[in-house]
């Protein structure tokens, strides 16, 4: 499975450049060294977990995935220049993927249903973003109000 994440982001990577861009490995270029860099590895890895976290719970998707999407997703708003659009990029990559490895397997009614697994997915990790980008503000307006007074 962690192959799969490996060839998602080295995807992302080529399609959305400025995505690379918000990793600590943007310098590195090129197959091979991105696929040796421990960074790029544990990244893909953990995205694939998952990803395999969403298959193992899709008979209770909102109780037991949706937190976890959700805390997810508000580690994001850290990254200087992350916008939750980015959370688009990763659907179009992953069927791309699939669509490779799966081959003749990858039938439409295949696609479909990963394309309601990413949509639900990709629409945790918005709202997640959205929440933590509120937490933010809040906490700049008080702490703007605390200097005020």
């Amino acid at each position: 499975m962690t192959e799969n994440g490996k060839k998602i982001f080295l995807h992302i990577f080529e399609t959305y450049p400025e995505i690379k861009n918000l990793f600590p490995i943007r310098e590195i270029e090129g197959k091979t060294n991105l696929y040796k860099n421990p960074h790029f590895r544990m990244h893909s890895s953990r995205f694939m977990q998952s990803v395999g976290a969403a298959i193992d719970n899709l008979n209770d998707l909102d109780n037991s995935l949706r937190p976890l999407l959700i805390r997810l997703a508000k580690t994001h708003v850290r990254f200087k220049g992350f916008t939750p659009d980015y959370f688009d990029c990763f659907e179009d990559s992953m069927l791309v993927v699939w669509k490779e490895e799966l081959g003749d397997r990858f039938t439409s009614e295949v696609e479909e249903a990963w394309k309601v697994l990413f949509a639900y997915i990709r629409d945790c990790l918005k709202v997640g973003y959205e929440e933590a980008m509120d937490e933010k503000l809040k906490l700049s307006l008080v702490d703007t109000a605390d200097t005020i007074q």
